[in-house]
C-alpha cells in the first residue's frame, strides 16, 4: 500500500510525533510512505531519517488568505499525482481542510483530529469558522479518527459527521522506562511555548505555591519564550524556574525519569502525548481539566485542575508530598500500560486503514 501523510507544521509536537511513529511503523511493515508538510522542521528531518519521500508545502498554514489556500491545494494535487497514493492520512486543522478539499474522496482518506479547532475553550470567532470549515470537508473522509472520546462527542454535538464515520483511537507513546529510586526535586512541564499552553498562569500558580523544595523546569521553545522570560524575572523566579529549550526525545525521557511531578496547563487540548509519556515514566500528573485529558488522568494518578492559579497552586502543594508522588506515579505507570501504549495505538490505526480497503 502507498500512503501519503499530510500535516500542517513540521515543528516538533505531539501530532508530529504521532505521524512519525505511524510512518516508521508502516515503512517497517513494507508499505511505501510519503509526507507533505511545511518544510524545514523536525518532522521533515525525521522523514529523511526514516527514508520516506518528503513534499514541501510552503503554503501550509492556518491562514484564511484565499490565494494561499489555492496554492496549498494545488501543491497537494501535484504530490498526489506524483506519488499515486492508495490512502491519504491527514493530520491537523490546516492540512485537514486543504487536503480533503484537494482530494475530495477520489482517494480513500482518513482525517485524524488531534484536537478540533472548535473545541471548548477556543475563541468564539475561531469556533464558528472551524465548524463551518469542518462541515464543508467532513464528507471527504472515509473515517475521522479522534484522539479522545471528548473530541468524538464534540464532533457529534456539532453534527460534523455521522457516528459510524467517527472512531476514537487514543494516542499512544513509547515507554520512557522506569525511573531510579533517586529522583530530583523537579516539577517538569513539556509543551510548546505558545497558545494553547498557558505558561503565564502556571508561573503565577507556582509562585503562589511557594515551593522551595521543587524547582520548575520547562522543556520546549516557541514564540512566547520572551514573554515567559519577562514573567519569570518579574516574579523573581530565576533561581527556581529553568527554561530548557527544545530537547531530543531521548533527553525528554531522561528528564522524565529524573523528575517527581509532571504538569501541563493549557486552555484546550485533545489527549496530549506529553502526559502519556509522563505517565509511562511513573510520574503523577497535574493537568488542566480540558478536552480529553480526564480520559488519561484521574484521581488515582494525578490531579485535574481548573485554570485558576489558586487551584493549580493547591495541586502543586498536594503533590509536594513524596508519598503521594510515589503512590500516584505507580498508578500512572499502570494506567499507561493498560490503555496508552504505542503498540496498541499503531494496531488500532492500522485496523482503520485495513477496514477501508477490506483487507
Amino acid at each position: 500500500m502507498r500512503i501519503l501523510y499530510l500535516i500542517t507544521k513540521s515543528e516538533i509536537g505531539g501530532a508530529q510525533v504521532h505521524v512519525r511513529d505511524l510512518m516508521q511503523s508502516m515503512v517497517k511493515d513494507g508499505h511505501s510512505v510519503a509526507l507533505m508538510s511545511y518544510p524545514g522542521g523536525w518532522l521533515a528531518k525525521e522523514a529523511e531519517n526514516i527514508g520516506v519521500k518528503f513534499y514541501a508545502n510552503q503554503n501550509f498554514s492556518n491562514s484564511l488568505n484565499p490565494l494561499n489556500a489555492l496554492k496549498a491545494i494545488l501543491n497537494i494535487q501535484k504530490s498526489v499525482k506524483d506519488f499515486s497514493p492508495d490512502l491519504v492520512s491527514i493530520h491537523s486543522s490546516g492540512a485537514g481542510f486543504f487536503g480533503r478539499l484537494a482530494i475530495r474522496s477520489r482517494i480513500p482518506t482518513v482525517f485524524t483530529a488531534h484536537s478540533f479547532a472548535f473545541t471548548d475553550g477556543a475563541p468564539v470567532w475561531r469556533k464558528i469558522i472551524a465548524i463551518v470549515a469542518e462541515k464543508i470537508v467532513s464528507s471527504y473522509a472515509n473515517k475521522i479518527i479522534c484522539v479522545s472520546d471528548f473530541d468524538r462527542r464534540l464532533a457529534l454535538r456539532y453534527r460534523i459527521a455521522e457516528s459510524e464515520k467517527l472512531v476514537t483511537i487514543y494516542n499512544g507513546a513509547g515507554s520512557a522506562g522506569v525511573g531510579g529510586a533517586e529522583r530530583e526535586n523537579i516539577i517538569l512541564a513539556n509543551g510548546r511555548l505558545a497558545y494553547p499552553k498557558d505558561y503565564m498562569l502556571l508561573l503565577d500558580a507556582y509562585n503562589l505555591a511557594n515551593l522551595d523544595s521543587l524547582r520548575l523546569e520547562i522543556i520546549s521553545d516557541g514564540p512566547d519564550r520572551g514573554e515567559i522570560e519577562r514573567k519569570i524575572s518579574e516574579l523573581k523566579l530565576e533561581s527556581r524556574v529553568v527554561l530548557l529549550g527544545n530537547r531530543t526525545q531521548a533527553e525528554v525521557r531522561e528528564k522524565l525519569l529524573k523528575s517527581k511531578v509532571f504538569i501541563l496547563i493549557s486552555k484546550h487540548e485533545g489527549l496530549p502525548l506529553s502526559i502519556l509519556e509522563a505517565m509511562s515514566a511513573g510520574l503523577p500528573v497535574i493537568a488542566s481539566n480540558v478536552g480529553g485529558i480526564s480520559e488519561g488522568v484521574d484521581g488515582s494518578c494525578g490531579i485535574l485542575v481548573a485554570n485558576t492559579k489558586e487551584d493549580i497552586a493547591r495541586a502543586l502543594i498536594t503533590l509536594s508530598d513524596e508519598i503521594k508522588q510515589k503512590q500516584m506515579g505507580e498508578f500512572a505507570r499502570k494506567k499507561f500500560e493498560e490503555k496508552f501504549t504505542l503498540d496498541r495505538f499503531l494496531e488500532e490505526t492500522k485496523k482503520v486503514y485495513k477496514d477501508i480497503f477490506k483487507i
